[in-house]
Parts: structure tokens; C-alpha cells; sequence
């Protein structure tokens, strides 16, 4: 069971267009528990310093959140990540900015960053035996089954 806490969100307020899921990308599984699953979209793009950003797709369980999306860097040489902006997605159609952090700070152990880590990084896939799911519909339907899953382990 892969229990990972998603980020936590400090700092300045960005732009809500550019952390928006892609309809046509392709979704990677990175982390399921009881409460969400987290997805990565698959088209990460590398910076000239190294740095790799990309989109997370989050689905939680339940709540007035259907989803949101969290554009992410992470840079492997230095350790570090860094939450550059994200949106809230309700169920009720409505959009709001997620708070970005102001600076890169290190990966920790048990969290997101520890996954990208492995999973970027390292190479090592947290779920070997997934598919990678095209387009945002698709991964957004299969959260509540691998959440149900893992409830059920």
C-alpha cells in the first residue's frame, strides 16, 4: 500500500492555465491510497538546468474537489522540488488557484517528491504492472477504482 501525502502548497499565487490536465495526454500512476490516487501526465518537459517539470493529476475519494493539478519541477542532480502552481477542479464546474511554494526546497522521504524521485530519477516505476491511461476522462474514471482497491487490501 503506497500511502503518500501530496504536497503541501506555500508561497504566491500563479496563473491557473498552465497547470491544467491535458484531455489528450497520457496518465502514468504514481500514488494510491484510500483517500486519492495521483497520476503523472507523461509529458514532461526538461529544463537547460536539469529541472523536469510536469503535471500531477490528483482525484481524492470524496469531497467537493473533483480533481486538481499541480505543475510540479523536480531536479534529480540537486534533490529538489518545487510546486510552481496548481488548480482546483469542483465538481460544480468552478476552478481556484492552488498556492505555489517560492522556491525549490529538498525532497523529503513518504512524500510526492520521494515518488517522483524513484519514479524519474531512479527509474523505478511505483506501479510496474499499470498502464498508462490516455487522456484525462479515462484517468479520472479509473481513480475510483484503484482507490476502492486499495480499500479493500
Amino acid at each position: 500500500m503506497h500511502r503518500v501525502p501530496l504536497f503541501c502548497a506555500f508561497g504566491l499565487i500563479l496563473a491557473v492555465a498552465s497547470a491544467r490536465a491535458a484531455e489528450d495526454h497520457y496518465y502514468t500512476l504514481i500514488a494510491v491510497d484510500t483517500a486519492s490516487a495521483t497520476f503523472a501526465d507523461d509529458n514532461a518537459q526538461r529544463d537547460r538546468d536539469g529541472s523536469i517539470r510536469l503535471t500531477l493529476l490528483q482525484v481524492p475519494q470524496a469531497g467537493a474537489i473533483a480533481y486538481s493539478t499541480h505543475q510540479v519541477m523536480i531536479n534529480c542532480a540537486s534533490k529538489q522540488t518545487q510546486v510552481l502552481e496548481g488548480v482546483n477542479f469542483s465538481r460544480s464546474g468552478t476552478q481556484s488557484p492552488i498556492e505555489g511554494e517560492a522556491a525549490p526546497g529538498p525532497i523529503k522521504p513518504n512524500t510526492i517528491g520521494s515518488v517522483l524521485q524513484h519514479y524519474i530519477c531512479d527509474g523505478i516505476d511505483p506501479f510496474p504492472r499499470s498502464k498508462t491511461i490516455k487522456s484525462l476522462d479515462d484517468a479520472l474514471s479509473r481513480a475510483g477504482d484503484l482507490i476502492a482497491a486499495e480499500k479493500n487490501k
